[in-house]
């Protein structure tokens, strides 16, 4: 602290620093120098404390507390951004000057009961302080007359105890909580004093609120004094807190003896959405603010004046509460209102023409009878909503318009007159069940309306085409077409999709009246047809007309539906005569059911249809064949067979589709890599060889049926197939399979034959059996995987598996078995796992078991045991006899065996000698029989 003299002045501060100032009794400091300090800090028990300063400026960026409440005086020239808290009495004095961008913030002082303007302070401008006061409601002490302030925020009490009137001007005021000014406040004066306040040039923000019905508003309030004025100025800012508003609202924003001036502009919240506007011609007044139905939807016609004008002017209709136009006999209506909607209503049928281009909302008629009638003269009206009636009746469209909207409880929607739209205009004739015609009207001078998209939702109402030549852009949905004016009528439709409105989904229809003649041409754009197949039902969008059918653009058909055969066939097109082309015919892929499309009669009766596409490769008399790209169609089979040479190569397969062999011993080489779904084998005798050259790799996505007889694979395999009711399934020496394939042999075939005297390395293959006999004769064959049961048969073999799971098929579940017949085979279990399964139960194993030749088979041990216990609890002694086999060598790598309890250990070393491995228990054990 500084040492203390009877001037009261602290001449040596240091900058950016705190200041602590206590003492026993009230204390003045007077800074000589300009200072910049952070926070200041009053520890007196009793008194005040006055900081001011002398030719030099006080910086504070900071806060101003005291122990406990007491007075604070501030003078001089004052800078920073401060907060005040725990304050009695905030006061500023004497020669007081702020610079721009000062400001103070009274923080939540909850002990605060005013803020004091000083009587004998000398300069009035405070134009650049900031005043914000959160929100606690104390009093605002102007005690001196004409201050000019920057901005005050918050809520308080204006009052003035030295003069009882002050004149104040705030050049920005935003009631509410602080700085921020959200929520409602008020500045409300004190009721024995007179203030009066002008608002300045800068922005007043003023909340206004409506929650559950009931209102709130910022309030500037001087009325406590009869004698308190507000006079206006600058800018009015206003924001709507709550989002319930309702028409006949009030809004009380200012209170005084009198109000002047004027809002050099005013801000006000768009409320259009409630059908609502704003009534500021009481804000000078009484300083209210309404809200009112009118400019937002606009009645034109009062129910006893058609047809009618708008000059510009509108009238408030007390009787039914809406804004009503000027009337008068010229029909035309001259001033709209962009963006709003619009509301027709008379007892009779009315016409209502723009002459001023205009967009709107929603469109309605409310005529209890007759129809109505839009058009525009000069200008083109956008519509961007919905057209309806109150009833069902006649709406007419003319002139030029635009937009996207909806149509709906109309009886007949007519496109009249000189009748043009823009580019993207959308009509959609939203469910109308009281729609009966969508009617071109005879009437049309100009029938181009490729820019136009209409949508008619499924209901299958009328297609009234009066005036002949018409060009529609698209039309979506079902309808039947008709001319009941002159019985014929030619329409060009470029793009056509019939189903369900817009989106034009599920099955359509577009069908011409029997009594008229309706010619069509479909255009250059894109046709979207729907076909379907549940059930063996067939059904699909249709465009029938009693004339002539011209065909252009896109064709896209979709299938709908799951089930589809051949033989099946869509009637698309019906007309007394079809002539043109499409461009292009997209149709769905069915390849996956080997089937593909007939569309050869698509221009001659307007139908597609399905055939087999099936590659039967030999037709059971040539053999072997060729495919060259062409086919021809057997009549004897009813398939499609390829041009036959005697290369023995087969070069055009299509992906994903079946092949079928026929004929005695065919033999086919794939010169290229294919992906077949199925191969089937219809021979009546011998084997089928199946064989890949040049590097092709055929992958096989299903299944092999051999037809109960031998099939042979001599070349480069991939996949995860199965093979079924084949005789002899053979893998030559000259076959090799691609790492993961898989082959699974459903119901067991005779035998699963490998290349005979040569070694073959099938280490990639994965082999899933069941009951099937492995004939390995005088191989050297290697395997991947083998899961399931087997016998093996051959003379001599040395077979090695290198993960062998005996059990049920792919999933090795159960107890299982790989034996030997009485032919002499060796085995090598590789460096894979080897996975066996044992069972105990009531003291009876059972056991996975992989049995040789006793006489002559050696079993050769590597790579893991895995051994599982699938049941009952393992005692002292229980045995398992995994492999037999005349001789044992080698050993695992590892052995994974079940978990024993107490001082039970696995024996193995009886493996190298019969195979088994057993529970061992230690000398001195006991057991007792009973």
């Amino acid at each position: 602290m500084p040492t203390n003299s009877g001037s009261g002045s602290y001449t040596t501060w240091v900058n950016g620093k705190d200041a602590l100032f206590y003492g026993s009794g009230a204390q003045t400091y007077t800074a000589t120098e300009s200072i910049s300090v952070g926070d200041i800090h009053w520890s007196g028990a009793s008194g005040g404390l006055q900081v001011g300063n002398s030719a030099s400026k006080i910086t504070i960026n900071g806060s101003v507390t005291t122990d406990n409440p007491q007075w604070f005086k501030f003078g001089g020239g004052i800078a920073g951004t401060i907060d005040i808290s725990d304050v009695l009495y905030f006061q500023l004095i004497g020669n007081v000057a702020f610079d721009p961008g000062t400001e103070i913030t009274l923080d939540d002082p909850t002990d605060l009961s005013r803020v004091d303007f000083y009587d004998n302070i000398a300069s009035t401008d405070m134009t650049g302080l900031t005043l914000n006061v959160n929100g606690q409601g104390d009093s605002l002490n102007l005690r001196e007359d004409a201050l000019d302030i920057g901005a005050v925020n918050g809520n308080a009490g204006l009052m003035d105890d030295h003069n009882a009137t002050a004149n104040v001007t705030i050049q920005s005021l935003s009631p509410g909580s602080g700085a921020s000014s959200t929520g409602i406040g008020n500045f409300t004066a004190d009721v024995d004093d007179t203030i009066n306040v002008t608002l300045g040039s800068g922005t007043h923000s003023f909340d206004v609120g409506a929650v559950g019905g009931v209102v709130s508003n910022d309030l500037l309030d001087v009325a406590g004094n009869v004698s308190g004025t507000i006079t206006l100025g600058g800018t009015l800012s206003v924001s709507l807190i709550g989002s319930e508003l309702a028409a006949g609202k009030t809004f009380d924003l200012f209170d005084a003896s009198s109000i002047s001036g004027s809002f050099a502009s005013t801000s006000l919240p768009d409320i259009s959405s409630y059908g609502l506007s704003w009534d500021t011609s009481q804000l000078a007044v009484d300083g209210t603010l309404s809200t009112i139905v009118g400019t937002d939807t606009m009645h034109f016609g009062n129910g006893s004046e058609n047809p009618i004008t708008v000059t510009g002017t509108r009238d408030w209709d007390t009787t039914s509460s809406f804004w009503m136009p000027t009337n008068s006999g010229s029909g035309s209506y001259t001033t709209w209102v962009n963006g709003k909607d619009a509301v027709f209503y008379g007892s009779g049928a009315q016409t209502i023409t723009a002459t001023e281009s205009i967009s709107v909302g929603d469109i309605h008629w409310s005529s209890a009878a007759a129809g109505f009638m839009l058009s525009s003269s000069g200008g083109k009206i956008t519509v961007n909503g919905s057209i309806t009636t109150d009833n069902p009746q006649w709406f007419k469209l003319g002139g030029s318009f635009a937009g996207t909207f909806d149509v709906s409880d109309v009886l007949y929607f007519q496109i009249i007159g000189a009748a043009t739209c823009d580019p993207g205009t959308e009509i959609t004739l939203d469910d109308p069940a009281s729609l009966s015609q969508i009617v071109f009207w005879e009437g049309l001078t100009y029938t181009d309306f490729t820019d136009l998209s209409i949508n008619i939702n499924g209901q299958g109402d009328t297609f009234n085409l009066r005036h002949d030549g018409l060009d529609i852009g698209e039309v979506n949905g079902n309808a039947q077409f008709i001319d009941n004016q002159n019985a014929t009528a030619n329409v060009t439709i470029q793009s056509l999709n019939p189903g369900v409105g817009a989106t034009s989904a599920g099955i359509g229809l577009f069908t011409a009246d029997a009594g008229d003649t309706i010619n069509v041409t479909l255009g250059t754009g894109t046709h979207a047809f729907d076909i379907g197949d549940a059930g063996g039902a067939e059904s699909n969008d249709q465009l029938n007309v009693t004339g002539s059918l011209t065909m252009d653009g896109t064709l896209n058909v979709t299938l709908l539906g799951s089930e589809i055969s051949a033989g099946e066939t869509f009637d698309l097109f019906d007309a007394s005569s079809i002539g043109g082309t499409f461009a292009a015919v997209n149709l769905p892929d069915i390849s996956a059911d080997a089937l593909e499309w007939d569309a050869s009669q698509l221009y001659v009766d307007g139908s597609i249809s399905t055939k087999n596409i099936d590659f039967y490769l030999g037709d059971g008399s040539t053999k072997p064949i060729v495919t060259t790209g062409t086919r021809a169609w057997d009549t004897t089979t009813a398939n499609w067979l390829p041009d036959n040479s005697a290369s023995g190569t087969y070069q055009a397969w299509s992906d994903g589709v079946n092949a079928i062999f026929v004929g005695a011993l065919p033999s086919v080489t794939v010169t290229e890599s294919i992906n077949v779904k199925t191969i089937s084998r219809e021979s009546e005798s011998g084997t089928a060889t199946f064989a890949t050259s040049g590097g092709a790799v055929v992958t096989i996505l299903d299944s092999i049926d051999g037809g109960g007889l031998w099939f042979k694979v001599d070349g480069s395999i991939d996949g995860s197939f199965s093979i079924t009711n084949i005789a002899y399934f053979l893998l030559t020496a000259g076959a090799t399979v691609e790492p993961g394939t898989t082959i699974t042999s459903d119901n067991g075939c005779d035998f699963f034959r490998f290349a005979w005297d040569t070694p073959a390395d099938f280490s990639d293959l994965t082999l899933n059996v069941s009951a099937d006999n492995l004939d390995i004769d005088r191989g050297n064959v290697v395997i991947g995987t083998m899961n399931g049961n087997a016998g093996l048969t051959g003379n001599k073999a040395s077979f090695q598996v290198n993960s062998l799971n005996p059990g049920s098929g792919a999933s090795s579940a159960g107890i299982g078995s790989v034996s030997a017949s009485a032919y002499a085979n060796d085995m090598v279990l590789g460096s894979g796992t080897h996975a066996f399964d044992i069972d105990y139960t009531a003291q009876s194993a059972t056991n996975d078991e992989l049995t040789l030749n006793g006489t002559t088979g050696d079993l050769t041990y590597g790579g893991t045991l895995n051994v599982t216990l699938l049941g009952g609890t393992l005692a002292p002694y229980a045995t398992f006899d995994l492999f037999d086999a005349a001789s044992f060598s080698g050993s695992f790598d590892t052995m994974n065996l079940p978990t024993l309890t107490g001082d039970m250990s696995w024996d193995t070393s009886k493996l190298t000698v019969d195979g088994s491995i057993r529970v061992f228990a230690p000398s001195g054990t006991v057991f007792r029989f009973q």
